[in-house]
């Protein structure tokens, strides 16, 4: 069990430093500490501009919030 506890408190420190780390450089991601490649950059806006003009260009519900 301690073994558990000692590993989780190892990642608990990594999670951490990371955290600091991209505090310091906005171009590191916080949960490897590593900077993001181009690739993964534009997949995720990809991934955002079809996902929102998704949800602009639906007449559902399902994007929009109840109190809007």
């Amino acid at each position: 069990m301690s073994e558990a506890i000692a590993s989780k408190e190892e990642r608990l420190a990594a999670y951490n430093a990371n955290v600091a780390a991209a505090e310091k450089d906005p171009r590191l991601s916080p949960e490897t500490g590593k900077p993001l490649d181009k690739v993964t950059m534009f997949r995720f806006g990809a991934g955002f501009i079809v996902f929102g003009l998704l949800c602009l260009s639906s007449n559902k519900s399902a994007c929009r919030h109840q109190l809007i």
